[in-house]
């Protein structure tokens, strides 16, 4: 009697451990599986960045030099190819008949903060606006002629994480970065390229 209890008791259990881990493998392979897709678009996206760079003569990798701004003011005063920006766009203002894209370098390899702000012609812009959506990451390639730096040293920051607690109290606990700077470009829009948001 006690058999015929111990019998189906393990074959219930060894039944639940089994889709139990059936489940973990899938869920891992899923998540592999999106992880190798983005893998690959992140890589396409380079690889565009880098073929557009590369048809205007831009230049690239001057955002992962550790200089003073004066070394990237002389070498776009003295080189007239543009510049090769990778960044996404936080916002877009309208001047008069122009529109300014408000761009946040997003090369993880630069040392210091840049962000961009490239004036895009009527026409320009009607061809940018079909790509992107403001409820979106949009990220892309853009390349500019750039005309005026800025650096601004201290940045202004906060102790509170956006996404932590007291983040309603943020305001109360801001303090000045000394060792971060943020370096403003500002020039006009020659060429870009959206980043694919998937594979399609």
């Amino acid at each position: 009697m006690k058999y015929i209890i111990i019998i189906p008791l393990l074959i219930t259990t060894f039944a639940l451990w089994s889709c139990d881990n059936e489940k973990k493998k899938y869920s891992t392979d899923k998540w592999e599986v999106r992880r190798m897709k983005q893998k690959l678009l992140d890589s396409l996206n380079s690889n565009d960045a880098y073929t557009l760079a590369k048809q205007h003569n831009a230049i690239i990798g001057w955002d992962s030099t550790d200089n003073f701004t004066y070394v990237l003011q002389d070498v776009v005063e003295y080189d007239s190819r543009p510049i090769s920006f990778i960044g996404h766009i936080k916002d877009i203002i309208r001047k008069d008949s122009l529109y300014v894209l408000k761009v946040v370098n997003t090369n993880y390899l630069a040392r210091k903060n840049f962000i961009a702000e490239i004036t895009v012609v009527a026409s320009q812009f009607e061809n940018i606006k079909h790509k992107i959506s403001a409820d979106e990451y949009n990220e892309g390639c853009f390349i500019f002629k750039a005309q005026k730096f800025s650096s601004y040293t201290p940045i202004l920051a906060s102790e509170i994480e956006p996404d932590g607690q007291n983040v309603d109290d943020a305001s109360s606990y801001l303090t000045f970065d000394f060792n971060e700077s943020l370096i403003k470009l500002e020039g006009t829009l020659i060429n870009f390229f959206i980043f694919r948001n998937d594979l399609n």
